[in-house]
C-alpha cells in the first residue's frame, strides 16, 4: 500500500484499480506466443521502481509530439492535462494509455497503432487484453489485425520483465 500512496501523490489522483491489480498478479512484462512471436505489447506496472520516470518520460515525448502537429493528430491532451492521456504501455510503434476522464475505473483505454489512428476501448485493461487475444479487437493495427490474433488464440503468454521473488521461491501464489 505504501508504494500505490507514493505513486497517487506524485501523480496527484488515483489510478484504475485494474491496473494496481494486473501490476500485484504479473508485474511488468510483455506479451508473446509460446512459440516466442514476442507481440510486442508491454503494460507497464504502478509497482515498478521505474514507473513514474517512464510515465513522465513518455508523456512528455507525446506532449511534444502533440506540440509539433507533424503527421499525428492528437484527439486528446496529454497528462498532467486532464483529462489527458496517461501512457500505462507500449508496443512496436503502438502506444496504450489511459484517458484519464472521470473516475479512475471508468477511464477508457486508447490506443495509438501503428498507423497513427487512436482506438478507444471502453472495456478496462482485463477487457482489452481479452478482446486482443480472442481475435475480437482490430484496435492493435499494422499487420496483427483481428483475424491473426483469432489464428493464434491459445498461444499467448506473459513474459515477466523480471521474475518476482515469490516465483523465485517457488511460492505458488506468484
Amino acid at each position: 500500500m505504501a508504494r500505490r500512496r507514493v505513486v497517487e501523490e506524485a501523480l496527484g489522483m488515483a489510478l484504475p484499480e485494474a491496473w494496481y491489480r494486473f501490476g500485484r498478479e504479473y508485474g511488468r512484462g510483455s506479451f508473446e506466443t509460446r512459440s516466442g512471436l514476442t507481440v510486442s505489447l508491454s503494460i507497464l506496472s504502478p509497482f515498478a521502481k521505474d514507473f513514474l520516470k517512464t510515465v513522465d518520460e513518455w508523456c512528455e515525448g507525446y506532449r511534444g509530439l502533440k506540440a509539433m502537429r507533424t503527421r499525428r493528430a492528437f484527439p486528446y491532451e496529454v497528462f498532467p492535462t486532464r483529462p489527458g492521456l496517461l501512457f500505462c504501455g507500449s508496443g512496436e510503434r503502438r502506444a496504450l494509455f489511459w484517458l484519464t476522464k472521470g473516475a479512475p475505473d471508468d477511464w477508457p483505454l486508447v490506443m495509438l497503432d501503428p498507423d497513427d489512428r487512436f482506438h478507444s476501448v471502453r472495456t478496462g485493461l482485463p477487457g482489452f487484453l481479452l478482446d486482443l487475444f480472442e481475435g475480437r479487437s482490430d484496435c492493435f493495427g499494422g499487420d496483427w489485425d483481428a483475424d491473426w490474433f483469432r489464428a493464434n488464440r491459445g498461444t499467448f503468454i506473459f513474459r515477466p520483465a523480471r521474475p518476482r521473488p515469490s516465483a523465485m521461491r517457488g511460492d505458488s501464489t506468484a
